[in-house]
Order: C-alpha cells, then structure tokens, then sequence
C-alpha cells in the first residue's frame, strides 16, 4: 500500500511560511511561533486542537477549497494575525489557503493581484475560484489608491467591525465589493465617477445602507434582499447597448436575483442615459463565468475554456 508523503512547507516570505494541512505537527509547532488553519472546522479544528496542546497559537480560518471569503473577514484575519518581524508563522490549509497567502504577499510586498496569485501558484497553493481572483483585483484597485497603505485599510475594517454588522461583515462586505466593482466597470466604459476604489469602499464598508453617491447606492442595491446573491457584476458594451451581467449565485431559484437587479435598475439606467447607451439588457449567470470575463488575468488557469 502505498502512503502519499506530505510535503514540506515553503517559504512565502521571510518569516512566512506555506504547507498543506498534513503530517505530524510537532515539527512545525516547534519552529513557528503562530500557525494558521485555513479550511472547513470539521476538518481544521481536529489538527488545530494538535497544536494548542504543543502551546502554538493556533487560528482556524474557515474556508473551504472553492469558496471566496469577503474581502472585510480576509482583511480582519491578515490585520490581527501579521507576524511582527521577529515572529514566524505558518499558514496551512486543506486547499482554501492560496487565496490568504496572495492577499498575504500584496500587503507584505506590494505585489499586483496577477503576481500574487502566480507566486503562490509556483509554490503549489493556487487560487480555486475566479471569485478569490475577484477578490484580490479589488484589493488591488483599494490598496492603490488608499493614503495610508494596508494599514489604514486595517483601521477602516476595524471601525466598521466595531459598529456591529447585522449580519457578521457578510452584508458590509459585500456591498463595499460590489461598488468598487461598479465604479472599475463604469471606468472601462469610459465614464468616470471621480471616486477612488477606497473612498468608495470606505463609505459602503461604514454605511452600507445610507448611500451618498449613485454607485454606492447600486451596490446596496444589488444586496438589497441581504442574502448575498450578486457576487460579481459586469457591463458590457454592445454597440450602443449595455448588457450587464449578473454573477447570481441563485440561479436555481424561481426567482433567481431579480429582486436586486430590480432594486438597482433605476439608478443603473440613469447612468447609462448619461453615458451614452441607448437601452440595457440584464442577463443571469452563473457567478464564475462573470468573473472570469472580468477577472481572467489575474489567473488564467482557473477560466480555461
């Protein structure tokens, strides 16, 4: 019978390391001084316990291979767990861990979402879903274009954690996404907003609900019903038509999301007016095939035809 070797874990960076959710534990927990488990808890939370009896600080991150995490929870989980620079920690997963590992070396080395994503890619931990590519191009276009980096991003996560999401960060999150979202694919049509990727995410992150421009009320709009369904959008140019494509992950319902495109098509339809578009058409899809439209170059492994 043969018994697959686990393999060692790599460098991520200089006092990071990466590895597969495998093998005995005592090695590792004696040359890290934190350890990270991204996967399911069923799974996570059996080797996690391991740890804690070695004396590891240990976290369970729980996402599975195939699932995209909100940006708010991703960001909250790097903010309290970055090593100081004498600290070692080890990130190992069960195949969700890619995601945190890129968004990792964005933060820690600047790196674009594209770079990121082939670095860990190389190391054997890549992304499972166009949606973690989605979710690193927005992190990208925020990061960019916030005045204090990664760590003024941390605190606008902290504040908006503090004021008590209804429904954990999964509301604020998402309409924070949707808009930066909406504002790049308006910027592809050639119709500019004037507002950053952080201001926009910043207010919707804090307000989800109040919005105070067109955009950040599309977003809201988008997850008016507060279930999560929209998970990307995308506007396309047909001539002088707009198809916007809906990511919906609901698809097998009756009513799939026309509840939110609904909500959102007035002010939608006001902004193609002004920018030029004749009509808009909306069609379902299923969320990956939206965003490998969008998001293909960041991994185009994951969006092979």
């Amino acid at each position: 019978m043969l018994v697959s070797k686990c393999p060692e874990p790599v460098q991520l960076t200089h006092n990071v390391t990466l590895g597969d959710a495998c093998g005995p534990v005592a090695r590792r927990a004696a040359v890290h001084d934190k350890v990270l488990i991204v996967g399911e808890e069923y799974e996570a939370e059996p080797r996690a316990e391991l740890y804690r009896r070695l004396g590891v600080d240990v976290v369970v991150y729980p996402l599975g291979a195939g699932k995209a995490p909100t940006l708010v929870s991703l960001l909250r989980l790097l903010s309290d767990l970055l090593p100081s620079p004498h600290e070692k920690l080890l990130i190992e997963g069960f195949g969700g861990e890619g995601v945190v590992a890129a968004a990792l070396l964005m933060i820690v080395d600047g790196v674009s979402a594209r770079e990121a994503a082939s670095r860990v890619l190389s190391l054997g931990h890549g992304l499972t879903t166009p949606l973690e590519s989605r979710l690193l191009y927005i992190l990208e276009k925020v990061l960019e274009t916030s005045p204090g980096g990664a760590r003024q991003l941390f605190e606008v996560v902290k504040r908006g954690y503090e004021r008590g999401f209804t429904h954990g960060d999964a509301h604020a999150s998402s309409v924070a996404e949707l808009a930066v979202e909406v504002n790049d694919a308006l910027s592809r049509l050639g119709y500019f907003t004037g507002l950053t990727p952080y201001t926009l995410f910043q207010s919707a992150l804090l307000e989800p609900d109040e919005p105070r421009d067109p955009v950040h009320a599309i977003a809201s709009a988008l997850d008016s019903t507060l279930v999560g369904a929209v998970k990307t959008v995308a506007f396309i140019r047909e001539g002088n038509k707009l198809e916007v494509l809906v990511g919906c992950e609901t698809l097998m319902h009756r009513e799939q999301c026309w509840p939110e495109v609904e909500a959102a098509r007035q002010r939608i339809e006001a902004i193609a007016k002004k920018a030029g578009f004749r009509s808009v058409t909306y069609i379902m899809a299923p969320p990956e095939e939206v965003a490998c439209i969008l998001y293909r170059d960041v991994d185009r492994g994951l969006c092979e035809e």
